[in-house]
């Protein structure tokens, strides 16, 4: 029994956030102003002004794992301590990704 005491997780005092709120948010702002880079602005205003704008597109495609992995969190409530701001954030998500993917597809 002792090894499996051991395992689990300790409780969190109270005033001690377990979930890293402050970097989940700012990643997900990134995560969402890239998508706007990559799907509005990029196609709409700089690739007409000039090709060389499409080269913009290789760093984007690095942050492909870490949106999976924001997805990933929210859908087993570790995105945020509230779960009404998992839900929130994981249909963002979900539904940022799809949409956009079956629009341009």
């Amino acid at each position: 029994m002792a090894k499996i005491q051991a395992a689990m997780l300790r409780p969190v005092s109270p005033g001690i956030v377990s979930v890293p709120q402050n970097l989940n948010f700012s990643l997900a702002a990134i995560q969402f102003f890239a998508n706007v880079l990559q799907f509005f602005i990029l196609p709409h205003y700089l690739l007409q002004k000039s090709m060389h704008w499409s080269l913009v597109v290789i760093p984007l495609a690095v942050l492909n794992n870490p949106f999976w992995a924001l997805i990933h969190e929210a859908i087993h409530d570790l995105f945020n301590s509230s779960s009404r701001t998992n839900v929130a954030e994981d249909d963002y998500f979900l539904f940022s990704s799809v949409r956009l993917f079956t629009f341009y597809a």
